[in-house]
């Protein structure tokens, strides 16, 4: 695919807002050949293509109105820290993300043969009123919660209870919010007086244009277009979010 036809692509996605817009990603890469994986993984949701490996996933490859959820936006890369992608380029991005995965399956797997590794899936509501899951994990003195984005699902001040309920001396906690813009005024370009839009605007351009050239390497160029919304946001947000955090 060209960079031409790459760009067509992108502009079209961004206006119709369908199904393709997942492929977007696809847009910012800058090898051919890592635009045809990564848009066959968005497909497939498998980052191998061989004879020995299940091709694709049944949870994540499929698009079932009975679910309600549209798995093909899911996509494992975003697991994928930023170091990885800020590195310089070893062969191509896609190979880039597997090696990752392959070296992370490996610790996982020797962390498991030596007993340093224990999982115990537990299910469980979060909620100041359920007690025994509360004290059981206290019980376990944890050193590291991760809450994925449950704080954007429960009232800050019952999130801060049960944290510090469960937590030892040394406990360290590990959140993110999606949702919290939409809570705190001032965070949406709509927010700001009109005449003020323009001035975020230029000045959310010029901070992801150096963003880029900093964190991403050779392998990944800038995408184009952004939505004002979210060229805004890299200022706007960062004026509010330390605030919102405490």
């Amino acid at each position: 695919i060209t960079k031409h036809a790459a760009l067509h692509f992108q502009l079209r996605a961004a206006l119709m807002d369908t199904t393709a817009k997942p492929m977007m990603n696809t847009c910012a890469l800058k090898s051919d050949t890592d635009r045809v994986e990564h848009i066959r993984y968005v497909l497939t949701k498998a980052l191998y293509e061989d004879d020995e490996t299940v091709i694709g996933s049944p949870v994540m490859g499929k698009d079932s109105e009975r679910i309600g959820v549209k798995q093909m936006f899911e996509s494992v890369l975003e697991a994928v820290p930023s170091s990885v992608h800020a590195s310089m380029p070893r062969g191509s991005f896609m190979a880039q993300i597997r090696t990752y995965f392959e070296t992370s399956a490996l610790k996982f797997m020797e962390h498991i043969r030596n007993g340093t590794l224990v999982f115990t899936p537990k299910l469980g509501r979060i909620s100041p009123d359920n007690h025994g899951l509360i004290q059981e994990i206290k019980e376990l003195t944890p050193y590291l919660v991760h809450w994925s984005n449950v704080p954007d699902y429960i009232h800050p001040h019952d999130f801060h209870s049960i944290a510090r309920e469960i937590s030892g001396s040394d406990t360290v906690h590990v959140l993110h919010s999606c949702n919290w813009t939409s809570r705190v005024y001032g965070t949406d370009v709509y927010d700001i007086n009109p005449d003020m839009r323009l001035h975020f605007y230029s000045g959310g351009l010029s901070h992801m244009i150096m963003c880029t050239k900093m964190l991403l390497n050779t392998l990944i160029v800038e995408k184009t277009p952004r939505h004002f919304r979210d060229v805004t946001s890299f200022l706007l947000c960062r004026m509010y979010v330390k605030s919102f955090l405490r």
